[in-house]
């Protein structure tokens, strides 16, 4: 159920730059979430700039100004979907989403790189193709028990381990 105790809803189209179409907060509905869904139209632009799009995401929505319940233990969500590969570097914002502890999935239709989504999820199994957007409803039945279940879990995701300095093993440290 969507509510602003319960599951929140946010939408960010990417292309050459993301932008907020409703926030974590904006809707406490499923009737409203959907109507505003329903109401989107194509981002438009040159560019698939995923990379970008990520670190929107974790600084604008997962937080707390985003509407995000993430100090409450609330689990943050990803569904990242993509209709081609990314025009700009995913990896800094895939640690940024780990970092955060968001737990990700990744959908491709058309020309999506799958490696791609496969870096951005969370887990391999997350990650799910098909062959035209029209047919994303399809998915449904396969993604939305996943979710359910994130939703439902406190999950605490490890961040990457970062190596910030190198010993030889006959220095003394």
């Amino acid at each position: 159920p969507i509510g602003t105790q319960q599951i929140r809803v946010g939408v960010v189209q990417f292309s050459d730059e993301p932008r907020t179409m409703f926030s974590l907060d904006t809707y406490s509905t499923k009737a409203q979430v959907l109507g505003a869904v329903k109401a989107l139209g194509f981002a438009g632009g040159e560019l698939a700039n995923i990379g970008l799009a990520l670190d929107f995401v974790v600084e604008n929505h997962f937080t707390r100004a985003g509407g995000s319940r993430v100090e409450e233990g609330v689990p943050q969500v990803l569904v990242l979907i993509s209709a081609g590969p990314s025009s700009d570097e995913i990896r800094y914002g895939v640690v940024a989403l780990k970092q955060a502890s968001v737990f990700s999935f990744g959908l491709g239709a058309q020309a999506a790189s799958r490696a791609e989504l496969q870096h951005i999820a969370t887990d391999d199994n997350l990650v799910f193709t098909v062959p035209e957007f029209r047919s994303f409803g399809d998915l449904q039945e396969k993604l939305l028990p996943y979710i359910v279940g994130v939703a439902q879990r406190h999950i605490v995701l490890k961040p990457p381990t970062i190596v910030t300095q190198e010993y030889g093993l006959n220095e003394n440290w």
